[in-house]
């Protein structure tokens, strides 16, 4: 059975670099080999923790794909390691050629209301009980409603050459909710038919 994850900051990246690997040198050349693609105009697609796993393509491998779109990207994770990707990227003084839509649910935060109403019921009490201590002794993650803005700030005032970024907060959405509205705005914006107001 898998040790419970308390501190959702510190999520470890198992197999990403195996997952990665098996894109670039598994799929890819399946799909390429098998049907009618632009090689040149790929896009990578995650939500959630696997949105930070675009993202950290992003800024540490960006010429494997030409659009990314990050759905309620786990920016929180890992004690907000993003920005030192993203810092790191900068310094290397790259371009990034890519188009990036960006987006989060506008009610991805009210987990932790959520979390301290269930932390004293139910059969998870003590479990949920004490992730609320944690999160109450060592401070709350900012959830993707206020990490997803910044980063598209951040990113956007880098000034990347070839960079086209964009990103949304949906009202009235949550983690789960947001999914549909970012695919349809992400892929219309990726492919370059649509631009937000």
């Amino acid at each position: 059975m898998p040790t419970p994850v308390t501190d959702m900051r510190s999520v470890p990246h198992a197999g990403w670099p195996e997952f990665l690997q098996f894109l670039v040198e598994e799929l890819i050349p399946v799909i390429d080999a098998h049907y009618p693609v632009e090689s040149d105009n790929r896009i990578l697609a995650g939500h959630s923790i696997a949105g930070l796993f675009g993202a950290g393509v992003m800024l540490t491998q960006p010429s494997l794909f030409r659009g990314y779109m990050l759905s309620s990207p786990s920016f929180d994770t890992n004690h907000e390691e993003v920005w030192g990707w993203e810092s790191d990227f900068a310094s290397s003084g790259s371009r990034l050629d890519a188009t990036v839509y960006v987006s989060a649910g506008g009610l991805e935060d009210d987990g932790r209301a959520r979390l301290m109403e269930q932390a004293g019921q139910g059969p998870d009490a003590e479990k949920l009980a004490e992730i609320v201590r944690h999160f109450e002794m060592h401070g709350w993650p900012r959830g993707q409603r206020d990490t997803v803005p910044a980063f598209v700030d951040r990113v956007r005032a880098r000034v990347y050459a070839g960079l086209e970024i964009a990103g949304d907060v949906f009202a009235g959405e949550t983690h789960m909710s947001v999914l549909p509205g970012a695919l349809s705005r992400g892929l219309r914006y990726v492919l370059g038919g649509w631009r937000p107001d």
